[in-house]
């Protein structure tokens, strides 16, 4: 589930320039629209990766310490393996990563917000109704579905809303990440969610 999270959210970012890039964003929206994602955990993963296969270890390294170690979350499940995926995965120096893990490991063992655990497990929700959905064998039980997907949506738009009022757009150790997996899916309520984004993102 948690690699289907992070190509998701690849789709989203594309999603979310093509629908805000528009006409109506002025030129310095469209520039800082490319900044924040380039300085976005995700930006900066393809810039350890682009790093990595120029050989440079040690700007891939600068790279890597920008990333939130929450990303990583969604594709380490635990610190004990991290080391071995860094290796494999990209160019760094033994002494990154290193300190690349203590970072991850303080913030595995750090409690999650409530805000975080309760977005995780929408997302869990959501992610289930929609394989129930694909795997739906006839239209009785296709349509039973489609109206608990149509509830939960609901439901997760309305805490979502509640919070961003309160709070914003939640921070990624807030649950940001599961948040725009909910927004994404959420095709009836997209024209308000994308200027939460956009401002988000901005």
């Amino acid at each position: 589930m948690k690699k289907a999270v992070v190509i998701i959210l690849c789709f989203l970012s594309h999603i979310l320039t093509a629908q805000t890039v528009a006409d109506s964003l002025t030129v310095t929206e469209k520039y800082n629209l490319l900044v924040a994602y380039r300085n976005s955990c995700f930006g900066q993963l393809m810039l350890v990766d682009s790093c990595s296969k120029a050989g440079d270890s040690v700007a891939a390294g600068a790279h890597l310490m920008r990333v939130n170690p929450y990303y990583m979350l969604l594709e380490v499940p635990a610190p004990g393996v991290l080391d071995s995926f860094l290796q494999h995965h990209y160019l760094t120096t033994s002494a990154i990563r290193r300190k690349y893990l203590d970072t991850f490991t303080k913030v595995y063992n750090t409690p999650k917000s409530k805000a975080y655990l309760a977005l995780e497990k929408m997302v869990e929700e959501d992610q289930l109704l929609r394989k129930l959905m694909e795997a739906a064998t006839d239209d009785s039980t296709a349509d039973s579905i489609s109206d608990r997907i149509l509830l939960s949506d609901s439901l997760h738009f309305a805490y979502l809303l509640k919070y961003v009022h309160r709070y914003k757009w939640p921070s990624i150790a807030n649950g940001s990440i599961f948040a725009s997996v909910i927004a994404l899916h959420d095709h009836r309520h997209h024209s308000l969610y994308l200027p939460m984004l956009k401002e988000a993102v901005l």
